[in-house]
């Protein structure tokens, strides 16, 4: 079992915890976890939004800094009023010998390979600029060589608004594409 992973929580009334968002078993059979609560933006100076591999004595190896990634990549269309330098991620999945993640803030879909190389597939922001259109990915899942891509959207809520689309990653072309 892990420890001491960075997790954080903001102030009351929201009281949003974040910390390890989730876990993925990955190449080899090995227990992954994404980082979500670290960050000097989550009052963690020090720390970042990572994806980690989980050894069985309980420590980590960090396989890729996401905080590092956002800050080097911004997204086409930032929403400056919710601006999260380290992102908040969401949820990863496995796919070969790889994951994909999403982070809402910055709107985006990300792929990480097995060695730690980040590259972003979907910009959502090119896509729904501005808050009135704006489509947070939070929610993912695998199947088929498919991912099957939940949003959030803006307050005040709007029943029927978010959605739920299909995306098929390919390599550079996906990068272009709105989901389907």
């Amino acid at each position: 079992m892990a420890s001491e992973l960075p997790s954080s929580q903001t102030a009351p009334p929201m009281s949003f915890v974040t910390g390890v968002a989730d876990v993925a078993f990955g190449p080899g059979g090995s227990l992954f976890a994404l980082i979500a609560g670290a960050g000097c933006s989550h009052g963690l100076a020090g720390t970042s939004n990572q994806i980690v591999r989980v050894h069985r004595d309980g420590s980590v190896t960090t396989v890729a800094d996401l905080s590092a990634f956002l800050t080097a990549h911004p997204v086409a269309n930032p929403d400056a009023a919710d601006f999260e330098p380290d992102g908040t991620w969401y949820n990863f999945v496995t796919a070969g010998r790889g994951f994909y993640t999403v982070e809402p803030n910055h709107q985006e879909l990300d792929k990480i390979t097995a060695d730690g190389h980040v590259s972003r597939v979907i910009d959502f922001s090119k896509f729904f600029p501005g808050n009135t259109d704006w489509r947070g990915p939070t929610a993912m899942t695998s199947r088929g060589g498919s991912l099957n891509i939940g949003t959030l959207t803006p307050f005040p809520v709007k029943a029927g608004a978010a959605r739920c689309s299909r995306s098929t990653p390919r390599p550079a072309a996906s990068a272009s594409s709105p989901p389907t």
